[in-house]
């Protein structure tokens, strides 16, 4: 099977589990070249994807919010996938810092534990027994090979309120400690788009200028639903 390219959509089917971070007024990972960090709240991921171009793989990232001149979005900061063919090219061509490392991934009924090992970071989810259906359109800021770039991704499927328990080494990622809330994400699918200039992007970026936090279900992610 060859090496799918960033320049083609990617389509992903698995688990994810997504909480929103209050950074107290901190940067946790290095902005890309040429953005510019905004206050608030951080988006921590893991997913296991049972299902993508390149096979099942897990992934825990980290989104900060960011702009580029007026255009406010999300940026990833950090990515860590644990099978090599996840690269996928994704640093030149999305511009996402993502590298290899040990991750693992423990569930029983309506808890699940992922462990970034290299990073000291574990990250336990539980979650309520009743679902609904959320849609998510995200916009992501990185910097390609040959400059900014804009990337759109969709998430789809059944959101189950959850409460995220985050334990971390010291470091820089310490702000990430403690009880979040958060969603898990059933059976979703993920669609990434390809990168695209952001000086070829359609009018404006549709994320507000100061990003609100989509953590608590029904009113967060679950609000930005197009339906």
């Amino acid at each position: 099977m060859e090496d799918p390219s960033p320049a083609e959509p990617w389509a992903l089917v698995g688990e994810v589990i997504v909480a929103a971070v209050g950074r107290r007024g901190r940067r946790i990972g290095p902005p890309a070249s040429g953005l510019e960090p905004i206050p608030g709240p951080a988006l921590l991921i893991a997913a296991r994807y049972q299902a993508s171009p390149v096979g099942p793989f897990l992934e825990v990232s980290l989104l900060e919010p960011a702009r580029l001149g007026p255009r406010p979005s999300w940026s990833v900061t950090r990515s860590v996938v644990d099978q090599t063919r996840a690269l996928a090219d994704a640093r030149r061509s999305w511009g996402v810092p993502r590298e290899v490392g040990s991750l693992r991934w423990e569930g029983d009924g309506r808890r699940v534990r992922v462990a970034s090992v290299e990073q000291g970071l574990v990250l336990t989810a539980a979650w309520h027994p009743v679902a609904l259906p959320i849609a998510v359109p995200v916009r992501a800021l990185q910097r390609g090979l040959d400059g900014p770039v804009s990337l759109r991704l969709r998430l789809r499927g059944l959101g189950y309120p959850a409460r995220v328990d985050v334990s971390v080494a010291a470091g820089p990622l310490e702000v990430l400690r403690g009880r979040h809330r958060g969603l898990f994400v059933a059976s979703p699918r993920v669609w990434i788009g390809p990168a695209r200039p952001v000086d070829r992007v359609p009018g404006r970026l549709v994320t507000p200028r100061r990003v609100p936090d989509p953590g608590v279900a029904g009113s967060g992610l679950a609000r930005h639903a197009p339906g």
